[in-house]
């Protein structure tokens, strides 16, 4: 009975052939799409930096309904009032913009920085579909602030907005 085992063995060993070629075929297209998929991704994280931005900026200018108390002084810095890294802001991949407008919509004051094409294009943005343009946040709110002794009324709006549309990222 060993023996008739021994002689059939040719046969066997074609089928096993046939077997190991397809096996090595579906691992090698498994590597090949892994490593498709593994180079392929992109984030767009333009939408999040931009919100990111915005709730940096309302957060530090804005206290419980009220405006900074410095808000209006001559050495008012904005990026060391709020934490904001400046080389980053002028970096071209973000703009913000804040006004400042009392009980009859007139400008107080304002404070912009960043790559001021960028207003425009947030103006544009949502009449066009474009992959290019920034993506923006501006929302305005009603504050209370303090001038002259004189407790006033205003509106501030605030735009916060970026292009960094991150990178190719590797899970």
């Amino acid at each position: 009975m060993v023996r008739t085992f021994i002689r059939n063995k040719g046969g066997s060993e074609k089928v096993f052939s046939l077997w190991w070629f397809f096996v090595l075929a579906i691992v090698g297209l498994g590597i090949v799409v892994g490593v498709l998929i593994f180079y392929s991704m992109d984030f767009d994280v333009r939408e999040i930096e931009a919100a990111s931005l915005y709730n940096n900026l309302a957060n530090c200018v804005i206290k419980q309904g009220y405006l900074a108390d410095n808000f209006f002084d001559k050495n008012f810095d904005i990026f060391e009032k709020c934490g904001l890294n400046k080389e980053t802001i002028l970096s071209g991949d973000f703009y913000f913009k804040i006004s400042i407008f009392d009980g009859d919509r007139n400008l107080v004051k304002e404070i912009s920085d960043g790559t001021r094409t960028f207003e425009a294009d947030c103006k544009i943005e949502g009449k066009l579909i474009a992959k290019e343009f920034p993506k923006c946040i501006g929302k305005e709110e009603r504050v209370i602030y303090y001038q002259d002794n004189e407790k006033k009324n205003a509106a501030i709006h605030i735009l916060a907005a970026s292009n960094q549309k991150g990178k190719k990222l590797s899970i």
